[in-house]
């Protein structure tokens, strides 16, 4: 694996749109991490470049020391809202959202696999809380989060083949569109790690759109010291190699030999990891559904059995959820009762019994924990849970704020 985090940043940052590289513009969906960068660093600057054209912004942007979409600047300490829970000691418990200041420290660094894979890049977010030296013999921890397969998006986005000027999508180096093009890196990596500043609660106490997924802010709001994991999804294999548990394995292995080789703790052999957690969002549970469908193979036990210790889904389409809960109820039965499966969606599947006890059934804007094992839990999240805290509760509005956060709870909940 190769460290091609200064590649990834230099692309970021050579934004489509202008001068230096004309045609299809992504400078509207940079400008909230500019301006954002531009008050925080340069506050002086700001009035003048809230009204510059998009040559006269990427010319000012050329003339600072330091570069705009990064992986740090936005983890900054400001006011988000996050999930809690009114009483734990329910099994019907009430969710709520609260305002809270959180500042994730993380690292983050784009690898690169060897060879013809798929997928090629790996986005890997590091805790600073995490001690790389009390693992020389192996066992860090991992989540990792699946984000939506490219499907439909490829008519406007990633390869958009539908839009003119769409060569300005390629990376600046070999011209390809994946995986160095600017959306897969700007929309997958960036964006699910952060917050823009949109997301932030408005003068009407409500958040108008999730713009980001923000894990990296919901993994420290849970003071949890897990590793962050986002394989870029290729546009036609999708997850590829991650969606296979003896490769997905041998993935995280390889990670952690890179972590731990980096920082001193020099060994040719893989280690075994430890505890992993595996999400998904929306058409990404085609991913996680294909990694979880070998569960009663003996031959992969050592990723199903030691390794994978939680799953959690995030508002998989309808009977796509179906084939989830199916799965990842067969894994749990398989590997014993303190595997953990968590789903978040405002579908109710139809299996949903599954994950409940007996007598058991999902409760609007409520988490219903498993009473007979508070490892297994449903949280049926529709209007009625949303129309207080997003201006506009569509579905698909829902559909983004789930794993915006629902993760926080998961992993509040978690054996990290």
């Amino acid at each position: 694996m190769n460290d091609v985090t200064t590649r990834v940043l230099d692309e970021l940052n050579t934004i489509p749109g202008t001068s230096v590289r004309p045609g299809l513009s992504r400078i509207e969906d940079a400008k909230p991490f500019i301006y954002e960068f531009v008050q925080r660093y340069f506050a002086s600057d700001y009035d003048n470049v809230a009204v510059m054209n998009n040559d006269e912004l990427f010319g000012y942007l050329q003339t600072l020391d330091k570069q705009v979409l990064d992986f740090t600047f936005d983890t900054q300490e400001k006011q988000v809202r996050f999930t809690t829970v009114e009483d734990t000691t329910l099994n019907e418990q009430t969710l709520l959202v609260t305002d809270n200041q959180t500042q994730p420290d993380f690292e983050t660094i784009i690898l690169e696999r060897d060879g013809d894979v798929i997928p090629k890049l790996v986005a890997v977010s590091l805790p600073a809380s995490l001690d790389l030296s009390s693992f020389t013999a192996g066992g860090l921890p991992f989540h990792v989060f699946f984000h939506p397969t490219l499907g439909q998006n490829t008519a406007s986005y990633y390869t958009a083949v539908n839009q003119t000027g769409r060569e300005s999508l390629k990376d600046t180096i070999d011209g390809n569109y994946s995986p160095y093009g600017w959306d897969f890196l700007f929309f997958i990596i960036l964006r699910n790690l952060s917050y823009q500043a949109n997301t932030n609660i408005n003068a009407n106490n409500v958040i108008n759109e999730w713009a980001g997924k923000g894990l990296l802010y919901q993994i420290a709001n849970a003071d949890k010291h897990v590793i962050n994991i986002i394989p870029v999804l290729d546009p036609q294999k999708n997850g590829g190699d991650f969606e296979k548990p003896d490769s997905h394995l041998q993935i995280l292995k390889e990670v952690q030999q890179f972590l731990l080789n980096r920082q001193g703790t020099v060994n040719e052999n893989l280690l075994p990891i430890g505890k992993c957690a595996v999400s998904a969002f929306s058409s990404g549970h085609l991913c996680s559904n294909n990694l979880l469908q070998a569960s009663g193979n003996n031959s992969f036990s050592e990723f199903y059995g030691d390794a994978l210790q939680e799953v959690y889904m995030f508002d998989a389409p309808v009977q796509t959820n179906d084939n989830w809960v199916q799965l990842a109820n067969a894994w749990a039965q398989k590997y014993g009762e303190e595997k953990v499966v968590r789903a978040y969606s405002q579908w109710t599947p139809t299996n949903v019994n599954l994950l409940l006890a007996k007598g058991q059934a999902p409760v609007s804007s409520k988490l219903v924990v498993n009473s007979d094992n508070p490892n297994r839990s449903f949280a049926q999240l529709g209007q009625a849970f949303f129309k207080n805290i997003i201006s506009n509760s569509d579905w698909q509005a829902m559909h983004q704020a789930i794993p915006s956060l629902m993760l926080n709870d998961a992993l509040s909940r978690s054996q990290f």
